[in-house]
């Protein structure tokens, strides 16, 4: 069970990292039944790492897994609350607010 924003960043990223080809994550509110405390996440990680790896091919970088992660992890984090979308929203209106109840 995660319990604050920090570790569920770091889980979701080496996840994402990890499994590049999986487009949305779900996620669920513990306690919550029949599909209520539900949302999704939907981010490319496949094509958002190919552009990482493509622009500094372009500077004459390497990328090493560590930068990438980290570049990985800035980006989701900045993106996260504005591409987050409970699926009920009689429950929670925001995704702040949903994220206040998964971390309980």
């Amino acid at each position: 069970m995660l319990r604050d924003e920090q570790e569920m960043f770091v889980s979701l990223v080496r996840l994402m990292f990890d499994n590049p080809n999986i487009g949305t994550w779900r996620f669920k509110v513990t306690g919550e039944n029949n599909g209520r405390g539900m949302a999704l996440f939907v981010f490319n990680t496949s094509k958002y790492l190919q552009e990482q790896k493509y622009s500094s091919a372009e500077q004459k970088r390497v990328l090493t897994e560590e930068v990438l992660l980290s570049k990985l992890g800035v980006h989701v984090k900045h993106i996260f609350p504005m591409v987050l979308q409970p699926l009920q929203n009689s429950l929670f209106e925001t995704p702040k607010e949903y994220m206040a109840h998964f971390y309980r």
